[in-house]
């Protein structure tokens, strides 16, 4: 069965590469499926469509994202206007009368969204991830946390050969917890925004450094507290850690095709799933509104390339749920039993449709 799109609700990484026209930036996340057609055994519709007359999505992060200068970041169109509503939706969320529409338990979540890039003459971009999700109750609401456990791209450049990038270890992203808002059989998100390859510091006078000889990127074991609350642009920032314990700052994401580079990064991530259909069977479906900070702190190959990037509408982004049986899953068992799966599936990422 063929998907259109979907989302991946913890991680989106954009990452330049080297080899590439300097501007270029690729977002490590998701990437876009095909809908299924009649001939997959049935029709699915596209979903979480927003009606004509409707001024006002469901919902978004309230805050808008704090930008690094030249930081790779993505906001969609609908993410902004998302952002500015987010007021509304909160006023809103006593509408949630229903969490018991939204059946509990754990799910497979599968994201994919594509991009383009001017800066790599009708360049695009398309990624995937997977997470597992649970759903439980949070007071007199739902909560959902998400737990990164594949996250893979795709570049396509005219007269370069193909580029395919995985990071190496998604699973060490930290989990993200988001309210549900549900209004009868419709749901959203809000929640605060994630950190991933740094974190906040409360003792770090600026101007000052700090001793870190656990931080082999360090040359002098020392790094230096951070003059602004912008995220960190260089690795020697004291809120820069290795996510993925393998002496590297940030996370670190390995490129592969028409040449080879390994990219550390950080991000800060507020996206949200907006426009959600609950299914009673618990194949749930949503669209995903990208607005994230990415920045690559350093490069195996450098100097990195940095740029920004057009991430596709939210309707051709959206988000697939796959129920679970009731036990303790591990990411790997995750990634088996989606592959494996006739509902979803980590499909071939293919070009964009926007």
């Amino acid at each position: 069965m063929k998907f259109r799109s979907a989302v991946a609700v913890s991680s989106h990484l954009f990452l330049a590469y080297r080899a590439l026209p300097v501007g270029l930036a690729l977002c490590v996340a998701c990437a876009v499926p095909n809908y299924p057609s009649s001939e997959d055994g049935g029709e699915l519709l596209p979903v979480g469509s927003r009606d004509a007359g409707s001024s006002r999505p469901d919902a978004a992060d309230a805050s808008p994202p704090m930008t690094s200068p030249d930081a790779a970041n993505a906001i969609s169109d609908d993410a902004s206007t998302a952002v500015e509503d987010a007021a509304a939706a909160l006023a809103d969320a006593a509408l949630s009368t229903t969490p018991e529409a939204f059946p509990l338990g754990q799910y497979a979540v599968l994201t994919r969204f594509y991009g383009t890039s001017a800066a790599t003459g009708g360049g695009w971009f398309g990624e995937e991830a997977l997470a597992l999700a649970e759903v439980r109750r949070a007071g007199n609401g739902l909560s959902m946390t998400l737990q990164t456990c594949a996250y893979r791209g795709r570049l396509v450049v005219p007269l370069f050969p193909l580029i395919d990038y995985t990071v190496l270890k998604p699973e060490t992203f930290p989990a993200r917890t988001l309210q549900l808002v549900i209004r009868g059989n419709t749901f959203s998100t809000l929640g605060e925004p994630s950190l991933i390859g740094y974190q906040e510091l409360t003792d770090c006078p600026a101007g000052s450094t700090q001793s870190h000889p656990d931080r082999p990127w360090l040359a002098s074991g020392r790094c230096s507290c951070p003059s602004s609350n912008l995220p960190p642009t260089s690795p020697s920032d004291c809120r820069v850690i290795d996510s993925d314990s393998d002496n590297e700052p940030g996370v670190t994401v390995q490129f592969n095709g028409g040449a080879e580079n390994f990219a550390h990064s950080r991000m800060r991530d507020s996206s949200q799933l907006m426009f959600g259909v609950i299914a009673p069977d618990g194949h749930h479906s949503a669209q995903f509104a990208a607005n994230f900070d990415n920045y690559q702190l350093s490069c195996a190959r450098e100097p990195c390339s940095r740029g920004s990037a057009q991430v596709c509408p939210i309707a051709q982004n959206p988000v697939r749920f796959l129920p679970l049986e009731a036990r303790a899953w591990t990411c790997s068992e995750v990634v088996s039993a989606v592959d494996n799966s006739s509902q979803l599936g980590l499909g071939a990422i293919t070009s964009p449709g926007c």
